[in-house]
């Protein structure tokens, strides 16, 4: 599906996939991944409604502390909470980052390698008595 804004994928039979209803109603898929679970939902909304829109209307998955938080994207390019959405958008919510990955891969890295053998203090207790 591609918007005429150029969010989404090329389809080259020219559907959009899009369902609206002579209501003045356009259906989206959103897909929030929360703590514990992937969220895909469709989402019916008046035409014309914006990303905040639908993040409101997705108050039963975020709470109000993901809220500010949380960015979101069409299609995997990122939008903006004003962006107007289309008939058969698939909006994604990301959520923050809690970690650094690459601090993460670094200590399981340190952990998983294998403990330095100590050294040998022979030669030194040699030394050390004179002999």
């Amino acid at each position: 599906m591609k918007r005429s804004d150029g969010i989404g994928a090329s389809d080259p039979t020219g559907s959009t996939g899009a369902v609206a209803s002579a209501g003045g109603t356009l259906e989206i898929e959103v897909v929030v991944q929360t703590e514990s679970s992937l969220v895909q939902r469709t989402l019916r909304l008046p035409s014309g409604s914006r990303v905040a829109d639908a993040m409101t209307a997705l108050s039963d998955v975020l709470d109000a502390e993901q809220m500010p938080s949380a960015t979101s994207g069409i299609f995997g390019q990122q939008v903006t909470p004003e962006t107007v959405l289309a008939p058969g958008d698939r909006l994604e919510v990301y959520q923050p980052i809690q970690c650094d990955p690459k601090a993460m891969r670094r200590e399981r890295a340190r952990l998983a390698a294998p403990k330095p053998k100590p050294a040998q203090q022979k030669g030194r207790r040699e030394k050390a008595s004179g002999k």
